[in-house]
């Protein structure tokens, strides 16, 4: 897609969809960007970005953990959001580690409860950090587990999205870099590659889709925050225009980019030219009984461009109009531009004693 997908496209693509978010603080983000983008064509504020565990986001509600428990940054802080209107389900769980008996209990709660359309995955930087020395080695059993799991217990038709970790900076601070592991920090942005390359395989291994998103970013820098860890609100429309237009292809659904500027001009053109054909009057001309127009343009059809084009021409016709130029000399200095349709270029000379030239004066 050229451009972000918009509220109208959002909604008809989720329409009646139940669609999960698994993950950590950027994940959050991506699902307070859907929640937003559902209900209006809006940016997440930095505020909103910032915040965690509120009661309230956008007409959501906090279900459990959050401000209703411990606001830490361990690995014990939970958080589960969800969104519901009268066709759209969205909800976020916080996920300090890929697999573990927190993991499991979500897990049932999808083997017993309502049966999610979209379930988007994303676990990697607590992984590998929170859980000592061998926490990658650790990591990689955990997906085995996890993979295996989801697996069994989605149906069949359920789009199960893999999303690898986004890129970070090799100065961060701040959330999950505690300062019992800062020591970390300058590697991590090289470790979560290695994590990154392994995760990928294998969710392509157990048959689940894989969304780059450290690719898609790498080059967008600029947008990440200060923290390096963080995202600013354009970075996670573009992340939600992603992960839509990634379902739509899943689903056979063609999502149309907007119209650009000249596409709208050129619609526009041919609503006017079906209404019939259009007449452009030079100035100090007028169309009333016993006097007729100069210069008159009939246009059997109309873009846009094609009217600024002939707009130009006609200013410059007048002009030579004005200095006394005839009909014939006019016609040999400016042939009619080539607008793309067919057209009729008429001169009526009316008497002279009527026309206001500079070299006719009326007595």
């Amino acid at each position: 897609m050229r451009a972000f997908v918009t509220q109208c496209q959002a909604r008809q693509l989720l329409h009646n969809k139940f669609i999960v978010i698994l993950g950590g603080s950027v994940q959050r983000s991506m699902y307070k960007d859907l929640v937003l983008l559902l209900q209006r064509d809006q940016y997440l504020t930095l505020p909103q970005l910032k915040s965690k565990g509120e009661l309230s986001f956008e007409r959501d509600c906090l279900v459990e953990g959050g401000s209703m428990g411990p606001m830490t940054n361990g690995t014990e802080y939970r958080e589960v959001r969800q969104y519901r209107s009268d066709h759209h389900l969205l909800r976020f769980y916080f996920l300090t580690r890929i697999y573990s008996p927190y993991v499991e209990s979500v897990l049932e709660d999808f083997r017993h409860g309502l049966k999610p359309d979209v379930i988007i995955i994303s676990s990697c930087v607590w992984d590998i950090s929170r859980y000592g020395l061998e926490g990658l080695e650790e990591y990689k059993e955990n997906l085995h587990k996890f993979f295996g799991q989801i697996r069994t217990i989605v149906c069949h038709n359920c789009l199960l999205l893999w999303a690898l970790a986004m890129p970070l900076g090799k100065k961060i601070k701040g959330g999950f870099l505690v300062p019992e592991i800062s020591h970390l920090g300058p590697t991590l942005c090289y470790d979560i590659i290695e994590a990154n390359f392994y995760s990928c395989q294998l969710a392509d291994a157990y048959g689940l889709d894989v969304l780059d998103l450290h690719f898609h970013f790498r080059l967008s820098l600029q947008h990440r925050v200060p923290d390096g860890i963080h995202w600013d609100a354009l970075a996670h429309r573009k992340i939600s225009s992603l992960l839509l237009q990634h379902a739509a292809e899943a689903w056979g659904v063609k999502l149309r980019d907007p119209p650009s500027l000249l596409e709208q001009g050129q619609e526009l053109g041919e609503a006017e030219s079906s209404r019939g054909p259009a007449t452009l009057l030079p100035r100090n001309c007028s169309t009333s009984t016993g006097s007729k127009p100069l210069l008159v343009l009939e246009l059997a059809s109309m873009t846009l461009r094609s009217l600024c084009t002939l707009i130009l021409f006609q200013v410059k016709i007048v002009q030579l109009l004005d200095i006394g130029l005839n009909t014939d000399s006019i016609i040999a200095l400016c042939p009619l531009p080539d607008c793309g349709y067919d057209s009729k270029f008429i001169f009526r000379s009316e008497p002279q004693a009527t026309r206001r030239t500079s070299s006719s004066v009326q007595v």
